[in-house]
């Protein structure tokens, strides 16, 4: 036990004029010291020097020795080494400290402050560095059997990760530093869209999330960055959003190639992925084309489903599938689409190609109609997810065959529409579109709307002069009359018209 002070005998000299100077105490104090007395700005240390205090009294002299001795048995030899200004931070950061609670509801303390800031320190001591752990991470997953997409995308995204932090140590990355590099790709000039930079988030959460699991590091900094929220559609097409008339696809499949054309239509009838189209063969059709099977090597979320195929689609499919077999896939796309026996990484090679090779033709195809009509992304699945919601009632349904949570497809899917649009999009028969160019689809779209534009009009006009309307279309007779006299709300007469625009069920085809 050290001895903190010592009472001496009273002062031999008793001076009247100074009456609190009757006892005097000496104790060890604690001082601050320049290390080299030549070189006093260079640092200091502690050292020790004995003080005293003096006291009117023996009473309180005595009192003092006490606290002393108590404070030196209470923290040991170490209170020696207090001195006033660390006694004063030390309650300085305890203030400080209240303003925090910990996940355990209590007010940290002074300790738990010193653990984590010698941790932060140790991690970011540490030699392993961005650019490695990136790489350790990417061998892992490539062992796990990971997807070789899923793997690609993971190397890309991480890639510029890496090439701003790889040289930083793995524990010295801050949250704040990787807001600021994600907010600066996205308002920097770089064309970063917000979806684009919420996905690269993603990838650095998957990051850190294998480090944490892995004990490269005990701090997981991307998961108090928060994702932007999206928009899902432009001011422009919000009335519509990513949805499709069926007039447009009408479009589409006429504009669309023949050899392409069965591809097209699994991706709007039946709402598949264009990762899942890339692998289906023409076995996954079952009960002559009326249902498509996809099993869980083929979805994205590793579970089976079976979704149904309208019948004029699925007369349109048997009519073209390969006499040679089944085995062959729905798109042809590739030239090894043939080859059997392949290994795991080369089928893996092959998969990532044909869907490169799917958005190509997606992407040359969107080209040649957006000149007519805004084509947006996805729009195809969303169209086909909306319209069959619709048709059955039910978003649990509709979730289960079109492979998504009912959530997922209310959120990011699902667009307002009218059961009669749900079938008029299911009814449309492919291989009646076929005989028809876009621009004669595109005529008999404007002669649809003129047609409904004048019935409106002469429904307006019976109203007004209270008479009975009759709701029965107009005949081609009628129809001129009306277009002669107002001949400013279409572009073409009815004389130009052939006879299949005036009544489509009674054409011929070429």
């Amino acid at each position: 036990m050290a001895r903190q002070a010592r009472l001496l005998t009273p002062l031999l000299q008793d001076n009247p004029d100074r009456p609190t100077r009757k006892w005097a105490v000496y104790y060890r104090k604690v001082v601050m010291r320049p290390r080299d007395p030549k070189k006093p700005t260079e640092g200091e240390c502690r050292a020790f020097k004995t003080d005293r205090a003096f006291f009117p009294d023996e009473a309180t002299a005595r009192r003092f020795i006490s606290e002393k001795q108590a404070e030196a048995d209470t923290l040991g030899a170490g209170a020696l080494i207090l001195t006033d200004s660390i006694k004063r931070e030390a309650l300085e950061c305890l203030e400080k400290l209240r303003a925090f609670v910990g996940r355990d509801g209590k007010t940290p303390t002074l300790s738990d402050a010193v653990a984590v800031y010698i941790r932060e320190e140790r991690l970011a001591e540490s030699d392993k560095k961005v650019g490695q752990a990136v790489r350790e991470c990417l061998s892992a997953k490539r062992k796990e059997g990971k997807g070789l997409r899923y793997l690609q995308q993971f190397e890309i995204n991480l890639r510029k990760f890496t090439k701003r932090f790889g040289d930083r140590p793995l524990g010295s990355v801050k949250d704040y530093e990787i807001e600021k590099w994600l907010d600066d790709q996205y308002k920097g000039g770089k064309g970063l869209a917000p979806t684009t930079r919420n996905n690269l988030l993603t990838y650095v959460v998957a990051f850190y999330s294998w480090c944490v699991e892995e004990g490269r590091t005990a701090q997981h900094p991307a998961t108090r960055i928060k994702y932007l929220k999206l928009r899902r559609h432009s001011d422009d097409d919000s009335s519509q959003g990513r949805l499709l008339t069926p007039d447009q696809l009408k479009v589409i499949l006429a504009d669309c190639p023949d050899e392409f054309r069965p591809t097209l239509c699994l991706l709007a009838f039946a709402g598949v992925r264009c990762a899942e189209m890339a692998r289906l063969r023409w076995t996954h059709l079952k009960n002559d084309s009326t249902t498509l099977f996809l099993n869980r090597g083929i979805t994205k979320t590793d579970e089976g489903r079976s979704t149904p195929i309208p019948k004029a689609v699925a007369r349109y499919l048997e009519r073209h599938r390969p006499e040679e077999g089944d085995d062959g896939f729905i798109f042809k796309g590739c030239r090894d689409d043939a080859v059997k026996d392949m290994s795991e990484a080369e089928e893996a090679r092959r998969d990532v190609n044909r869907v490169t090779r799917l958005n190509v033709r997606l992407n040359r195809l969107k080209k040649s109609v957006r000149k007519h009509f805004p084509w947006p992304s996805n729009a195809l699945r969303a169209s086909a997810l909306s319209y069959r919601v619709q048709l059955t009632g039910s978003t649990d349904r509709t979730a289960e065959e079109m492979g998504n949570s009912k959530t997922i497809l209310k959120r990011t899917y699902q667009e307002l529409t009218t059961e009669a649009e749900a079938k008029e999009w299911f009814a449309t028969d492919p291989d009646y579109i076929s005989n028809w160019s876009p621009d004669h689809i595109l005529l008999y779209i404007r002669h649809k709307a003129t047609e409904a534009k004048l019935a409106r009009k002469a429904k307006k006009e019976a109203v007004e002069n209270e008479e009975a309307y009759d709701a029965e279309p107009l005949t081609e007779e009628e129809m001129r009359e009306a277009i002669a006299q107002e001949p400013e709300v279409m572009i073409t007469t009815a004389e130009t018209l052939p006879d299949w625009l005036i009544d489509p069920k009674k054409a011929k085809k070429k």
